[in-house]
């Protein structure tokens, strides 16, 4: 973990952005990395994780002054149904120690780690998308992406208020900062934003909900 009480100053003290890297699956599979139906770029931890550095690496080059693990899909809620429920421990540790490598890496000025945790579930998996199971299994992944040495934590893709709700009370008990990513979109035949992926799932309503963690 390095110092990231720059960023709370940039954010809020000097009122500047902060420049975040791009989306990691996206690369990856630009790259010719298979992406799994289930776990999407989690299994790149295990067979390709030099290409996740290598896509890090490049990040900062590029000025990202905030990496984000590949993590998006790493909670037992996502690896237990994609068949990796043995290595959520394991993927979660080497996708941060990836992301330091290429910091030490690549990097020139200060970068700050930022461990991924998402909402995510498999609809047609009932057993794992409750708000109480996605919401034990984004605890547990943030006590270990904490233990690894990530700056902040950021919660993305808030889609359902149930989910997101049950997801962000976990991790902000962990203590660091923590970063809300929301999800959404105009869908056909709307005249307001919806959920990204449930075009009946009200965007205000989602904000209202995740407000009170502000």
């Amino acid at each position: 973990m390095t110092d990231h009480s720059w960023i709370a100053q940039r954010l809020s003290g000097e009122g500047l952005p902060i420049i975040i890297d791009g989306g990691m699956g996206t690369e990856l599979e630009k790259s010719g990395v298979p992406m799994d139906g289930k776990v999407w770029s989690a299994r790149a931890m295990l067979s390709h994780p030099e290409m996740v550095r290598g896509v890090h690496e490049r990040y900062i080059q590029a000025g990202a002054e905030a990496i984000i693990t590949n993590t998006f899909s790493s909670a037992r809620h996502m690896l237990e149904p994609g068949g990796l429920g043995l290595e959520v421990r394991n993927i979660n540790l080497k996708a941060v120690e990836l992301a330091c490598e290429a910091r030490n890496t690549a990097a020139k000025s200060p970068v700050a780690l930022v461990g991924s945790i998402c909402e995510w579930a498999h609809d047609e998996h009932p057993t794992w998308n409750s708000p109480e199971v996605v919401g034990r299994a984004a605890a547990e992944q943030a006590e270990i992406l904490a233990e690894a040495g990530v700056d902040i934590l950021a919660v993305e893709m808030c889609e359902r208020v149930e989910l997101s709700d049950a997801v962000t009370e976990a991790v902000m008990s962990i203590g660091l900062p923590v970063w809300l990513g929301v999800s959404a979109r105009r869908h056909r035949d709307q005249d307001h934003l919806s959920a990204f992926g449930y075009p009946e799932r009200d965007f205000e309503e989602l904000v209202r909900a995740i407000s009170k963690f502000s």
